[in-house]
């Protein structure tokens, strides 16, 4: 295992982690309409559940002597989104999660801890991608 590039990897998770973190929170307030309040909820539970995988990330990029970086891009959402509009920008938010759990297993495949430990990050991200997934059929 190359650890500066795992590390590297994992600060990206990070980033991303913290930014969907954010994104979530932000999307939460801009609902509207009779399913309002189920779908803040869900966006506040996957804002809480991005901020427990950030500081995971922080935790183990520590562990491996790693410095953790902890920046977040801002928000993104135009002025004007409908609830579809943030159900299929969560969609790619769960995808992109997804990509860079899926690059960090690639790269650990020799260390059982952390294989385990990011298959079942996929395994959550897959989880919330098929939930969303969900809320935009009809």
């Amino acid at each position: 295992m190359d650890k500066a590039k795992v590390i590297a990897a994992m600060n990206d998770a990070l980033r991303l982690e913290l930014a969907s973190a954010l994104k979530y929170l932000d999307w939460s307030f801009r609902v509207f309409g009779p399913t309002r309040k189920p779908v803040v909820e869900h966006f506040l539970e996957e804002a809480t559940e991005s901020i427990d995988h950030a500081t995971m990330l922080g935790d183990k990029i520590v562990s491996l002597g790693g410095k953790p970086l902890v920046v977040a891009d801002n928000p993104k959402t135009p002025d004007r989104v409908t609830l579809d509009d943030m159900l299929k920008l969560a969609v790619a938010n769960e995808e992109a999660a997804i990509d860079a759990y899926t690059k960090l297993l690639g790269m650990v495949q020799d260390e059982t801890h952390l294989r385990v430990l990011f298959e079942n990050q996929i395994a959550a991200e897959r989880g919330h991608l098929e939930e969303v997934s969900k809320m935009l059929r009809r």
